[in-house]
């Protein structure tokens, strides 16, 4: 009894993660950062695309449908505020969590004020955290 009851368990599991396809885009010039991430985020059973800078992920918003996008705001080309503003500017429906090591609260309220949904700072949260506030975000 208890065998079955682990395999229902553990297929029900699976079946969740199968359906489960938000897809998610980040953007990060940091490539430990977003590797870690992106490796979390798909054992959680998100797709995931990476970008190493605001342009490339502009370009990708605007050929392909992601649920969320997290973002870093320094990264080179098209920095992150310059991005929120193309995506506020082309009307693109999309969460945006931005994760930034910069933490003066000026930076915090542009971000927002420009279309963000969640502001983290780096340095005080762990991946983990991250991918629970993604999960929050999209109501899983």
């Amino acid at each position: 009894m208890l065998y079955y009851v682990y395999n229902n368990l553990k297929n029900k599991i699976k079946m969740h993660k199968i359906l489960l396809t938000e897809k998610v885009l980040i953007a990060e010039d940091n490539t430990a950062m977003s590797s870690v991430l992106a490796h979390k985020l798909k054992h959680e059973g998100f797709e995931v695309t990476t970008a190493e800078n605001g342009k490339i992920a502009l370009e990708d918003l605007q050929s392909n449908t992601y649920n969320l996008l997290l973002m870093d705001l320094t990264m080179p080309e098209m920095d992150g505020f310059h991005l929120l503003m193309e995506i506020k500017k082309l009307n693109i429906q999309i969460p945006v969590i931005v994760m930034s090591s910069l933490s003066q609260t000026e930076d915090r309220q542009r971000a927002i004020a420009l279309g963000a949904t969640k502001f983290i700072i780096k340095t005080e949260v762990t991946p983990n955290i991250i991918v629970d506030e993604i999960k929050k975000t999209l109501g899983i």
